[in-house]
Formats: C-alpha cells, structure tokens, sequence
C-alpha cells in the first residue's frame, strides 16, 4: 500500500538544502493562490475560503508569533497575553458579526 506521509518524508530527507527550499517555497506559493482562484471548491455555500480559513490562521499565527516574542525575550510566559486574546475573541464572536 501506498503511503504519500512516508513518500514525501523520503522525498524531503533525500533532498539537498537548495531543493528543500523550493519545494518549502512552492508549498507557500500554492498556499498563498488559492484564495485568488475566485469560485473555487474551497467556498462553502455560507461563507467565502477567506473568511472560513484564511483570517482564522492569520490571527493564529499572530498570536503565535506575539507568544514567540514574549516567551523567547523574557523567559517567562505571560498569560495575560492569551487573557486578552480570548476577550478580543468572544468580542469579535459576539458583535463582530
């Protein structure tokens, strides 16, 4: 049986540095398109792929990113800073939309 995980595991440990970051850069690439392929299979019959996945990410990673600076600086995790995530977030759930 064909196992594409393992494949591309194979793949991606065979290959040299240069090739590891055009097939990173392809993957963004691909990635970054497909909201620009207006009408595509990724629209739900109630929401657009931007708004159902795109924004969803996006403020992820900024968290992520925000936790990277506070954590990796200080050494210390603050949970004040996922405090005020949660209330922008029940904000943005309740009167957001």
């Amino acid at each position: 049986m064909f196992n594409l995980r393992d494949w591309g595991a194979d793949v991606w440990e065979r290959s040299s540095r240069p090739i590891r970051v055009l097939i990173a850069l392809g993957a963004i690439a691909i990635a970054a398109s497909l909201p620009l392929l207006g009408g595509t299979f990724l629209n739900t019959p109630v929401a657009d792929y931007g708004s159902v996945l795109v924004f969803p990410v996006a403020i992820f990673v900024i968290m992520a990113l925000g936790l990277n600076i506070v954590i990796g600086k200080s050494g210390l995790l603050d949970l004040g800073y996922v405090a005020f995530f949660c209330n922008w977030c029940l904000y943005d759930g309740s009167f957001g939309h």
